[in-house]
């Protein structure tokens, strides 16, 4: 084989492995984002079951529920069925400082600045979706549903007064003490939620129906709430890649 054959040969070999190489490298890295993202996030969304479990021994709690709605599954963290009234929990890992904007909330640490979206339009999105659910049935279309966003890590400091953005060594006392709705009557009235004025509780009829309708619409393929998960884990990817 001619000298200069073998060297254009060499030159494409050495360009392919380069390629290849790269590639691989991306597979890497890409996995290695997907699974810290998901050891994170499920340690903290432990850490708040079993706090709630611990706080609320006579509650129905759900987690990791994929609610089927009339637009697909909506991904919730947690669901808390007790007296005090019914939440959508939204859990969060990050620690560091947490600027709340808008649209898009920042996390800044030493090593990096992060940009999500407002977790509280995130769950307010899933909050909408419980409560048309509920609302269906004609026995429970009073019932309201509270959301809180609640953050895991002790070294956590959030900017501004957002209702509903806790830690979560607050959470017990944000539900039992709060201003917190069970029915939705209240706000329709804007009428505060207050010690003198009494607060109104879920009865144990009210929490088996919502139990039940609950448990009616929670999608249990596990194929469909994997392609699921698979989606919004490529979007939050691709959000905190993107230049801002």
């Amino acid at each position: 084989m001619p000298a200069e054959a073998i060297l254009i040969a060499g030159i494409f070999l050495g360009v392919f492995l380069i390629v290849l190489g790269a590639f691989i490298y991306y597979l890497y890295k890409e996995g290695k984002t997907r699974r810290e993202i998901s050891h994170f996030g499920d340690q903290a969304e432990k850490s708040v079951s079993e706090y709630i479990k611990k706080n609320f021994p006579d509650a129905q709690v759900f987690d990791d529920v994929y609610l089927k709605t009339s637009r697909g599954l909506s991904q919730i963290d947690h669901i808390l069925v007790c007296r005090w009234g019914v939440y959508v929990i939204e859990t969060k890992s990050h620690n560091g400082l947490i600027l709340t904007q808008n649209r898009e909330w920042v996390q800044k640490t030493k090593n990096k600045t992060v940009r999500f979206y407002n977790p509280l339009k995130q769950n307010a999105t899933h909050c909408m979706a419980l409560r048309n659910i509920i609302n269906t049935q004609a026995a429970l279309k009073d019932i309201y549903v509270n959301g809180i966003v609640v953050f895991t890590s002790k070294s956590v400091r959030i900017t501004g007064n957002n209702k509903g953005v806790i830690r979560l060594d607050q959470l017990n006392d944000y539900i039992k003490t709060g201003d917190n709705l069970a029915f939705g009557e209240r706000r329709k009235k804007h009428v505060p939620l207050t010690a003198k004025q009494g607060r109104r509780y879920l009865d144990r009829s009210a929490i088996k129906a919502i139990t039940r309708v609950i448990l009616s619409n929670c999608e249990t393929n596990p194929v469909k709430k994997h392609l699921h998960r698979e989606r919004i884990r490529d979007y939050r990817i691709y959000k905190n890649r993107r230049p801002h």
